[in-house]
């Protein structure tokens, strides 16, 4: 066995430790006795304004209190969704296809080096409605990008917000993103639209 004394210690500290230890023989037997002579340690209950409630402590409820928070949250839900749909029911959406344009495709010429045209459509999106803070347009001609298609109103009180967008001939699902000005945060709601028509 090594000696794990670090020799850093003073001579004394040294000894002290190397000397030999004697115990008694009924050394165990007597502190087992001291302890015994203690007190048996008593289970603690805590006053009933500190105790936890029977629903912290189990951790769930009953089958009362679960039906009474479902009814509850259930109102809850169909309060805000009512709220939601009367604020949708004043709103009024409108795309209307004014004809088409010819613009260059996007890519490459084709082999023979001529330019390669595509026809779009020219859509009018219009929305309608009280409170509108800001609004733009999403939808399969843009890739669904927030942002990429703004709409503008005349004047800062006016009540109908308009974007004039070129449009493929197969983008035909698009839908509104509302702003409404008058609550704090502002909230946001997408307005779902009917497809635009198809084109032969």
């Amino acid at each position: 066995m090594t000696d794990q004394i670090p020799p850093s210690l003073p001579g004394w500290a040294i000894d002290a430790l190397r000397a030999p230890v004697t115990s008694r023989g009924g050394s165990p037997e007597s502190i087992m006795q001291a302890v015994r002579r203690f007190p048996a340690p008593r289970r603690l209950s805590a006053p009933a304004a500190v105790r936890a409630s029977r629903w912290l402590r189990r951790g769930s409820l009953t089958g009362a209190g679960g039906v009474l928070l479902t009814v509850m949250l259930a109102f809850m839900v169909s309060v805000h969704r009512g709220d939601q749909l009367a604020v949708m029911a004043q709103l009024q959406t409108s795309a209307v296809v004014l004809g088409d344009t010819v613009v260059p495709a996007v890519g490459a010429p084709d082999s023979l080096g001529a330019r390669l045209l595509d026809t779009l459509r020219i859509v009018q999106f219009a929305i309608r409605g009280p409170h509108i803070g800001a609004a733009e347009v999403i939808g399969t001609f843009n890739g669904w990008h927030r942002g990429s298609t703004a709409m503008a109103s005349d004047s800062p009180q006016a009540d109908e917000w308009r974007a004039r967008v070129l449009v493929p001939r197969d983008a035909l699902d698009f839908a509104f993103v509302v702003s409404d000005a008058s609550e704090t945060p502002m909230r946001e709601r997408v307005i779902p639209a009917a497809p635009l028509p198809a084109q032969n």
